[in-house]
């Protein structure tokens, strides 16, 4: 009986899948398909599809018939059924499932289903349909709420006639079905497009011109370029920047088919229309690529470019394009350029080395323009040639190149004149030099010369660039040297009176020494540490194991400099220190043992002759706490390496006694601390110490 109730059971499942054809079983088959199609098991979807597939067309209409009774929202199986079969049937050597699916959806769109199925079936059409499409694509177009899905999937369409259907369409279609239309055909690549596109770029509409002049680059027929360069002319700034992109497009294009010379006509054409720098910086950059002699004109405007950047590619190109040709194109533009230009053209020739240019370059020393003299000296190699009075008239001009050029070589005069021992002649040209230079580089040049040179004539040039951030370093070394030739030349109190001023400055640290050595050796009582603002004298104590910050120590609730301090069962007492550092630093480390992962305190006090506000100016390996009269003034609580002046925390000292007291932290390595004392204006605090 078992085995006649499983026949049974078997028969009647072989009758449902047999005549699935019919509506009833069709239903429940779908029903069970989609159930299995959105499951998690990934073997139970990939048989659901199989099943879907041998419904064939009349599944897929079921399935399309039902989303209207699920409604939207709730059809996500139905959904993911056809779009995964019109996956599937894009697969190589599906061509008859494809097709099949193609004519059923677009049946399907000629009923009576609402717009957002529709929407749906034309999106599939949009994977699966191919000329079979075209016709029932083309006819939505007219429809409103279709249209622009239409429009995507004939796009899509790789048949020839979905091309046609859209130009066809084109002249009747308004707003924003237009502009897609004419970005379709962009993508496209539609080379029978672009007689009906040069129209569209006439358009009253701005954003058609835009597309219209994009889409043209897109497709890159060399037919557009007037168009383009009149829409670079435009009064609209998008409309510009439309035509610019759409001119790199057509560029590339021309470039990637082997039209060399019609893309270079287009690019250098397009150099002398447009006005922005960085519209004129990326042109320069495409046709450095592929430049000749034939473009030598257009780039050669960009040499007068008021961007640096411009001038600087313009020149750049016209270096590297090759043959006398070019040299000559350019020997014959000086006779009608600027004298900016004509030397930059020099610069140019220097670079080239032919016959032509070098005979052109020899021409060029007999100019009117001492600047253009200059240009040609260096591209010849006889800068040494010059006069004083022709490098620095030629290190006034506007061109940068030469500016640089004639005023490194006048302080390179200026060296060799020390050399032969016309010390006040090179101090004279050097001073010159800072106030003519208009870069950094250039002034410390000149600096190093007088460093190399003291004179006090100089020391007015000198005095001014010490307030200079960037100058500092150069202009203090400068200074010092010019303290010292006044201190051997018996000028003691000028000399002590400078070095001074250094000493209260932030100097490298060699040059710190190199002036706090010669103070001591013209005033071998002088405190230079404390001259310069830095605290000498403290009392210290520890160390205190841990290294947290914040963590409260006796110190920080007393200070007894005669009572030892009990902390962990170890007795800790004060002792005396005074340190020798130039910056002021005290070397825990050395000083005091255990010196890993511990903290220390450092105490001091100082009188002042009156109540003021000053600067503290701590520095610390690593972090650090500060109490002035017994209140926190500073904390940095990370690890770091020390530095003079880390940090500048302002404070109010009381007239007469003040109490400091430091907490440093050391996590490993180094361990020390700093402080020095100014006031608002940076200037050393005098104050006495105990």
């Amino acid at each position: 009986m078992l085995l006649l109730a499983l026949a049974l059971s078997w028969a009647l499942r072989c009758a449902v899948a047999g005549n699935a054809k019919e509506p009833q079983a069709r239903q429940e088959a779908i029903e069970s398909i989609l159930k299995d199609i959105v499951s998690e098991d990934q073997k139970l979807r990939i048989k659901a599809f199989e099943r879907l597939r041998e419904l064939g067309m009349d599944g897929v209409r079921q399935l399309v018939e039902m989303m209207p009774k699920l409604g939207e929202g709730n059809d996500g199986g139905v959904r993911f059924a056809v779009h995964g079969l019109a996956m599937t049937f894009t697969a190589k050597g599906m061509e008859r499932e494809r097709k099949e699916l193609s004519m059923t959806l677009c049946d399907l769109l000629k009923t009576d289903l609402p717009t957002w199925v529709k929407r749906f079936l034309i999106e599939q059409l949009q994977i699966v349909g191919g000329e079979e499409a075209v016709e029932t694509l083309s006819t939505l177009l007219s429809d409103e709420e279709l249209a622009e899905s239409s429009r995507q999937a004939l796009c899509a369409n790789p048949s020839e006639s979905a091309l046609n259907a859209l130009r066809g369409w084109l002249p009747k279609a308004k707003g924003d079905l237009r502009i897609g239309i004419i970005n379709a055909l962009g993508e496209r690549r539609d080379k029978n497009a672009v007689k009906v596109l040069l129209n569209e770029t006439l358009s009253k509409d701005r954003d058609v011109r835009c597309a219209a002049l994009e889409a043209l680059g897109k497709i890159g027929d060399p037919s557009a370029v007037d168009a383009i360069l009149l829409g670079l002319k435009d009064a609209d700034g998008r409309v510009v920047r439309s035509a610019f992109s759409a001119l790199l497009m057509l560029y590339e294009n021309l470039l990637a088919s082997g039209r060399k010379k019609e893309a270079l006509k287009a690019g250098t054409e397009a150099l002398r229309v447009v006005k922005e720098s960085k519209q004129r910086r990326a042109l320069l950059l495409h046709i450095a690529k592929i430049a000749d002699a034939g473009a030598i004109g257009a780039i050669a405007t960009c040499l007068s470019d008021k961007d640096p950047y411009v001038r600087s590619l313009a020149m750049e190109c016209l270096s590297v394009i090759e043959g006398e040709e070019a040299s000559a194109q350019l020997a014959k533009l000086m006779k009608t350029a600027d004298e900016a230009t004509r030397s930059r053209i020099v610069l140019i020739l220097g670079r080239r080395k032919d016959k032509v240019a070098t005979r052109a370059l020899n021409e060029a020393l007999q100019d009117k323009s001492d600047v253009v003299k200059v240009a040609s000296l260096q591209a010849l190699g006889k800068l040494e040639e010059a006069s004083e009075e022709l490098l620095l008239k030629a290190a006034t001009s506007e061109v940068e190149e030469i500016h640089e050029t004639a005023l490194k070589a006048y302080i390179a005069l200026a060296n060799k004149r020390l050399e032969k021992g016309d010390r006040e002649g090179a101090v004279k040209m050097f001073a010159t030099a800072t106030r003519v230079a208009r870069t950094v580089e250039l002034v410390r040049e000149a600096l190093s010369g007088i460093a190399k040179a003291p004179a006090e004539e100089a020391l007015i040039t000198v005095e001014e660039l010490l307030k200079e951030p960037q100058l500092m370093e150069e202009a203090s070394r400068a200074y010092f040297a010019i303290a010292t030739s006044l201190a051997d030349a018996g000028k003691r109190d000028e000399a002590l009176q400078m070095l001074f001023k250094l000493a209260a400055m932030s100097t490298p640290r060699d040059l710190s020494e190199a002036v706090f050595a010669k103070l001591r050796q013209l005033n071998p009582e002088v405190d230079v540490s404390s001259a310069r603002g830095f605290v000498t004298s403290w009392w210290l104590i520890g160390p205190f194991k841990g290294t947290d910050i914040d963590a409260v120590l006796p110190p920080e609730k007393e200070v007894n400099l005669e009572a030892p301090v009990k902390f962990e069962g170890v007795e800790l007492r004060w002792f005396k220190h005074r340190t020798n550092d130039i910056d002021g630093f005290v070397n825990l480390y050395g000083l005091l043992k255990p010196n890993e992962n511990v903290s220390a305190f450092m105490y001091a006090e100082i009188e002042v002759e009156k109540e003021m506000d000053a600067l503290f100016k701590l520095g610390s390996d690593d972090s650090i706490k500060c109490w002035l009269n017994g209140k926190l003034v500073h904390r940095y609580p990370e690890p770091r390496s020390p530095a003079v002046d880390q940090d500048v925390v302002k404070v109010h000292l009381q007239a007469g006694l003040n109490r400091i007291l430091l907490k440093v932290v050391n996590f490993g390595g180094g361990w020390c601390a700093t402080l020095r004392i100014t006031d608002i204006d940076g200037r050393p605090v005098k104050f006495k110490q105990k």
